[in-house]
């Protein structure tokens, strides 16, 4: 869980945010490990310590390209100073960002040889945000790579062909973090209908007219019903597995559900997203 945002939230009874969402999941039974990077602030890293202390979480880092070893190897050992813990509790995540093709694989392995000297991690995943800035996109169906998922795909194929270790995938679901806009208030702006559909190795934005104009005018939630219909006939709807979203969206289409509106719209291309992802690392070898 990206939780980078908290360090900019107000402290809560008495506890930074990272250690009281924490502990509301420890009351429904889910342990989480905090994630920090060295960029946090010093409440943030010293709330991840004590939990460790605590709970014995153990401590993830994640390192933006900026933070890696192969820049600067100061910034991690630094970093894991301040949090007085050793690599064999540290779960690391190797971020590139939205970086794209074979120059970015060549620095990811890099990386990855470079922490395996620094020590033995709990764990090293490497991931990206691959998603596509969409405005401005036109009605319809449009494909765009996902990255992110080539680029590790590329990077583990490569490792296990050296007979190396290869690491765990991560990404930001169907977000690209540094899109988004806390400033703008979504009363004075216009929205488009649109689901973000994950396939393959691409994604697929399938756009329909206003959902919400200025002055009142928009379609609503039925704005996006013609884009759904056609989706349904893109050669690689459904694949490479089906998942809850595709029943949904065929009963919007076929008129026996709601099409909702953009949080619902978020909510199933998340849905979606994640049971592709599941199913492809269930399917590596």
């Amino acid at each position: 869980m990206d939780v980078s945002m908290l360090d900019s939230e107000p402290i809560i009874d008495g506890q930074h945010p990272l250690a009281w969402l924490a502990a509301q999941t420890r009351v429904v039974g889910t342990q989480l490990a905090p994630l920090v990077e060295a960029s946090s602030s010093a409440s943030a890293k010293a709330a991840a310590a004590n939990l460790h202390v605590a709970h014995g979480t153990g401590v993830g880092i994640r390192l933006r390209q900026i933070d890696w070893t192969t820049i600067d190897p100061a910034r991690l050992t630094t970093l894991l100073g301040d949090l007085g813990v050793a690599p064999n509790v540290v779960d690391v995540f190797v971020d590139f960002e939205g970086a794209e093709g074979a120059v970015i694989e060549v620095a990811v392995i890099a990386e990855l040889t470079s922490l395996r000297a620094l020590g033995p991690f709990r764990s090293i995943t490497v991931g990206g945000a691959g998603f596509p800035d969409v405005n401005g996109v036109p009605r319809g169906t449009t494909e765009y790579p996902r990255d992110e998922w080539r680029i590790y795909s590329a990077v583990r194929a490569k490792l296990a062909s050296m007979s190396q270790p290869t690491p765990d995938f991560f990404d930001n679901l169907v977000l690209k973090p540094d899109t988004i806009e806390l400033g703008v208030d979504p009363r004075f702006i216009s929205i488009s209908a649109a689901l973000r559909y994950t396939v393959t190795n691409d994604y697929l934005l399938a756009k329909g007219e206003l959902f919400k104009g200025q002055g009142g005018s928009g379609k609503g939630g039925a704005a996006l019903i013609p884009a759904l219909d056609e989706l349904t006939r893109h050669a690689e709807y459904a694949t490479p597995v089906r998942s809850q979203a595709d029943d949904w969206i065929e009963a919007v289409v076929a008129g026996s559900a709601t099409p909702g509106n953009p949080g619902k719209w978020r909510e199933w291309g998340t849905v979606r997203h994640i049971e592709v992802v599941a199913f492809q690392l269930s399917t590596l070898t």
